[in-house]
C-alpha cells in the first residue's frame, strides 16, 4: 500500500474539510488551468491566424474516388486591430460593437471577452516554456467565447475555486473538479430549493461537453465530449452518419449537385448492405484511391 506523504494527507483533509462549507448562491467562480504557448506565441499567433485563415474545400467524385482540394475564399475569424495605446482588438466581423480587448502586461496579457466581460489572466512561466491562465467567470464559459486566441490546455492542471461575489476574497481555495464540482451542485441545490425553478442543477450544463471538449474531459459533472482524440474528418464523416440515419438532407449549392446526385447513388446501393453513409463511403474510396496511386508511384 502505497504511503502518502504528510503535505499530500494534510492536503486530503482540507478538501474534505471544505465540502462543509457553505457556498452563498451569489459566489463567483474562478479557474486556473496550464497552456503550451506563453504570451509573445499567442500574440504572434493572433496576428497571423487573422491574415491567413482560409480552409481547403474538399470535393469528391464518388465514381472515380479521385479528390480535389480547392482553396475557398479566406476566412477570418475576426478583424485584428491593433491601437495606439497599445491594447489590441479582436472584432467581430459582424458585429462591430462585439470585441475582445487584449492588454499587455509585464510577463502575460490580458483578456477582457466580448459582452461578458469575462477575463483570462495569462501569464508566463519562470522559464519560459508555457504560461498560467487565470480565468474569472462562469463554469459554462469557460474557454468558450469565439473572439478568443488559440491555447494548448496542459492535460491534469485544471484548478478552480470560489469567490465572494462583492469583495473578490476567496472563500475556498483552489480545488480540483471533483471537489468543486461537489460544492458547485450543492450550492445550486440549495438556490433551485429556494426559490423552486423546478428544475436541477444549470440548464447550460447540457451543453459542457464542449467545455470537456477543451480540457480533457477532465469536468465529471458535465456530459463528456466524444469528440477527443479525432480527427477533424471523422466528426465530419460521425455527423454526416447521424445525418443519414436521421434521414436529414443538407441542400447543396449548384457547384455541388454532381457530388449530391453521386452520395444519394452511393446511399442507395450501400443503406442495404449495413446502413452506411453514403459521405463516410466516398470517404473510404477516396483514402483507398490514394493510397493505391501512392502505392504505384512507388513501384513506378
Amino acid at each position: 500500500m502505497v504511503k502518502l506523504k504528510q503535505q499530500e494527507v494534510e492536503e486530503q483533509i482540507r478538501l474534505e474539510d471544505e465540502r462543509d462549507i457553505n457556498i452563498p448562491r451569489d459566489a463567483k467562480s474562478e479557474f486556473q488551468f496550464e497552456i503550451e504557448e506563453n504570451s509573445a506565441e499567442i500574440l504572434i499567433n493572433l496576428e497571423k491566424l487573422a491574415k491567413k485563415f482560409a480552409p481547403q474545400q474538399r470535393l469528391i467524385d464518388e465514381e472515380s474516388g479521385e479528390v480535389d482540394f480547392t482553396e475557398k475564399e479566406s476566412i477570418t475569424p475576426w478583424n485584428y486591430v491593433k491601437r495606439d495605446d497599445g491594447e489590441i482588438w479582436l472584432q467581430n466581423k459582424n458585429f462591430a460593437q462585439s470585441f475582445a480587448v487584449i492588454k499587455k502586461q509585464e510577463n502575460g496579457i490580458d483578456i477582457t471577452t466580448a459582452f461578458g466581460g469575462y477575463k483570462y489572466s495569462i501569464k508566463d512561466k519562470k522559464d519560459g516554456i508555457g504560461a498560467k491562465v487565470t480565468y474569472n467567470g462562469p463554469v459554462n464559459g469557460l474557454m468558450n467565447q469565439m473572439l478568443l486566441p488559440k491555447m494548448t490546455y496542459v492535460l491534469g492542471t485544471l484548478e478552480a475555486r470560489f469567490l465572494n461575489a462583492e469583495t473578490g476574497h476567496p472563500i475556498t481555495s483552489f480545488m480540483d473538479m471533483d471537489h468543486y464540482g461537489f460544492l458547485r451542485e450543492a450550492k445550486n441545490q440549495e438556490t433551485l430549493k429556494k426559490y423552486k425553478y423546478g428544475e436541477k442543477g444549470n440548464a447550460q450544463d447540457n451543453y459542457g461537453y464542449q467545455i470537456n471538449a477543451k480540457f480533457n474531459n477532465e469536468l465529471n459533472f458535465m456530459p463528456k465530449s466524444e469528440n477527443l482524440g479525432k480527427t477533424v474528418q471523422q466528426i465530419k464523416n460521425d455527423g454526416a452518419q447521424r445525418d443519414f440515419e436521421e434521414g436529414y438532407k443538407v441542400n447543396v449549392s449548384d457547384e455541388k449537385r454532381k457530388v449530391e446526385k453521386s452520395i444519394n447513388k452511393l446511399r442507395k446501393i450501400f443503406a442495404e448492405k449495413g446502413g452506411v453513409s453514403g459521405v463516410v463511403v466516398a470517404d473510404r474510396i477516396a483514402e483507398q484511391k490514394i493510397s493505391s496511386n501512392l502505392a504505384k508511384r512507388e513501384r513506378d
